[in-house]
């Protein structure tokens, strides 16, 4: 999931009849910065983390699905709202 269009649609995609070819579901943050004219070197801001914990928990709720999170993953992206996505996105 690239951009806020896609997220914002999420339901729907999950609810495709083919879903259940699909078994990773991927937040791509600098696509989906870029979406909502977040510059790269600010993808650790609140609105994106926001977006990965609720994207996660309803991936999660779906079921059948691995989430994985890519875009800008380095050593300036670890800070603890990077590391609190993580922990959310294992958990859910």
């Amino acid at each position: 999931i690239e951009t806020h269009q896609a997220y914002k649609q999420l339901d729907d995609i999950l609810d495709q009849k083919l879903i259940h070819l699909v078994d990773t579901v991927t937040l791509g943050r600098v696509d989906m910065a870029g979406s909502l004219n977040i510059a790269r070197s600010d993808l650790n801001t609140e609105k994106i983390l926001e977006i990965a914990l609720d994207m996660f928990t309803r991936v999660k709720k779906k079921g059948g699905f691995r989430t994985t999170m890519g875009g800008g993953i380095a050593k300036a992206g670890r800070g603890r709202k990077a590391q609190r996505a993580a922990q959310v996105r294992g958990a859910c």
